[in-house]
């Protein structure tokens, strides 16, 4: 609030001592409407601007500098300052601030346009040491093919060696994490701090809920006496004084990868999932959303609410500063607003449950029949909403994982296979694979191979499909022949098909025809997926399982 009223004070200020006679008679409506001295300011500075001597242009910068450096300056003030500095830039009238700092600030408030422009101005003079931005930069901008062409030419130009963090700005995470592993084991230090939380949030991304439990654990219980490269050590379970200022810091950075880890292994309950919480940094919106996820599912839900809306708090100011950029840089966040969103509806949700169970059916309240109609109509609603996302993996691992707090995955099928289909058109093949054999309650091809003899020669590793989910069988058949496994997807198929006839062989006759007729296409390796594939999809829909309505999921909305 300080520097919210200092802002308004300063263009207030600007406008009273404008040369120009238009500005000045604007002073005294701005004084009434602040509004219009935020819109007036650019033009209010650079007025006065040109009317300084040196020493005072020389002061000012200095004071704007100071202001900069504050860690308590809002986004929103940052970005009417960056505004000012393209607006003096475009006037040819550069303000003398270095543009590392600038570009820094940019960054921090999400600005990318401005941060891109600032940084390619760095790569002028120093172009190891803007590399990795750039690379992130563009690829927040939704440019993933100008990060790829900065890192070849980075490779080319100027011989570096590539990092593993570039890897994560590129989301390539499964080359990131064998990267961040292969450097642990080559300088055979497991206890370097920062690699571990490479490791760490690379598992995050690709979803390996057990191993970023298991490695955050470790880090946060590490001894004082442990090595690191830097970062600090955490120590077992001691009081705030005993630990040190090294090991809080440490345990702020594990904090909410623990927390995401406890939350999506179901432990929202847990005393780890407690521990992690407490040890985020105040202030945050991060906390305050996981304080409202373990009240929720505590039955807690007024304080659930309480926390929900000192979230929407903090998001405030980071969205309104990135929507003044565009929608798509603010998205982030928006997905952070939608996701508080769908916990209040979960609250409802769990409200109408225990209604029912209860058999409380007073004044206002729904009867059996009509919770049954909300809670159906809630669920239509979630899937209806996540057709209107973003087609990106980590968006809608985001919306799922709120949602599984009260749907798990066998009652959303055809949500969990429209993810997967998701997860493998975008490359990431282990998350796909993960929420596929998680359905089926098993990996077919690593059954398969596990029955073969280490003496026997099989050119074909057997794979046998469970039937129980034919529609999750399909998705695990293009999930074999996308990851190169073409033979086993088509004999798998086939498998799937046989074993279904004896359910209803009519109309299995189709399917098993075109599995046989595509039988060449397998062998050679030539073929799209579709082609090979699509002639069975339509028989195999018919036998939906219970909540799946008949129907392939895949080729249910905009996930084919």
């Amino acid at each position: 609030e300080d520097w919210a009223e200092w802002m308004r004070g300063f263009s207030i200020e600007l406008l009273k001592e404008s040369p120009s006679p238009a500005l000045r008679a604007c002073c005294i409506l701005a004084q009434k409407y602040h509004p219009l001295a935020r819109e007036l300011f650019n033009a209010a500075f650079v007025s006065c601007w040109n009317e300084l001597q040196d020493q005072f242009q020389d002061d000012l910068v200095k004071n704007l500098e100071r202001a900069f450096e504050s860690p308590n300056l809002s986004p929103e003030i940052i970005q009417t300052l960056l505004n000012l500095a393209e607006f003096m830039e475009h006037d040819n009238k550069r303000l003398p601030i270095d543009i590392r700092t600038l570009g820094s600030l940019a960054e921090k408030c999400h600005a990318y346009a401005k941060a891109l422009h600032y940084k390619e101005l760095e790569f002028n003079t120093s172009p190891a040491t803007t590399i990795e931005a750039l690379i992130s930069i563009n690829n927040q901008l939704g440019q993933p093919e100008a990060a790829v062409g900065i890192l070849q030419y980075a490779k080319t130009h100027h011989a570096l060696a590539l990092k593993e963090t570039w890897y994560e700005k590129l989301h390539r995470w499964e080359d990131a994490l064998e990267a961040y592993e292969r450097k642990q084991l080559e300088n055979e230090n497991w206890a370097d701090v920062e690699l571990t939380l490479g490791r760490m949030r690379c598992l995050k991304s690709l979803g390996e809920w057990d191993r970023l439990a298991d490695l955050a654990c470790e880090l946060w219980n590490r001894k004082d006496d442990a090595p690191a490269s830097s970062g600090g050590q955490g120590g077992g379970g001691g009081s705030v004084a005993a630990i040190g200022a090294s090991a809080l810091a440490l345990r702020k950075k594990i904090a909410a990868l623990g927390a995401h880890a406890a939350w999506n292994m179901g432990r929202c309950d847990s005393e780890e999932m407690r521990r992690y919480v407490a040890g985020m940094e105040d202030g945050i919106a991060e906390k305050e959303f996981f304080r409202a996820l373990m009240a929720a599912h505590a039955g807690n839900f007024s304080q659930a609410r309480t926390y929900i809306d000192l979230c929407r708090g903090l998001l405030d100011v980071e969205l309104t500063a990135l929507v003044g950029e565009s929608y798509n840089r603010a998205y982030r966040v928006v997905v952070q607003t939608q996701q508080l969103a769908e916990l209040e509806e979960i609250i409802s949700y769990r409200e109408i449950t225990a209604q029912s169970k209860e058999g409380d059916f007073g004044i206002g309240q729904f009867s059996p029949a009509g919770a049954l109609a909300e809670r159906a109509r809630i669920r239509s609603m979630w899937s209806e909403r996540l057709k209107g996302c973003q087609r990106d993996v980590d968006v809608w691992q985001q919306m799922l994982a709120v949602r599984s707090t009260v749907l798990s995955r066998h009652e959303d099928i055809p949500t969990w296979l429209k993810f997967s289909s998701l997860c493998r058109k975008s490359g990431r093949m282990s998350l796909s694979l993960k929420i596929l054999t998680s359905l089926m309650g098993c990996d077919p091809l690593e059954v398969g191979r596990a029955s073969v003899h280490e003496d026997e020669d099989f050119p074909v590793v057997p794979v046998s499909i469970p039937t129980s989910q034919p529609a999750v069988g399909f998705a695990y058949a293009k999930h074999l022949w996308a990851a190169g496994f073409r033979s086993e997807a088509h004999q798998g198929l086939q498998s799937l098909v046989t074993s279904m006839q004896s359910i209803n062989p009519a109309s299995l006759v189709r399917a098993s025809s075109a599995s046989s007729s595509i039988r060449p296409q397998s062998v050679t390796g030539s073929g799209d997926v579709s082609s090979l594939l699509g002639n069975t999809s339509t028989s195999l829909a018919g036998f939906g399982s219970p909540g799946f309505g008949g129907q392939d999921a895949e080729t249910n909305g905009a996930a084919g």
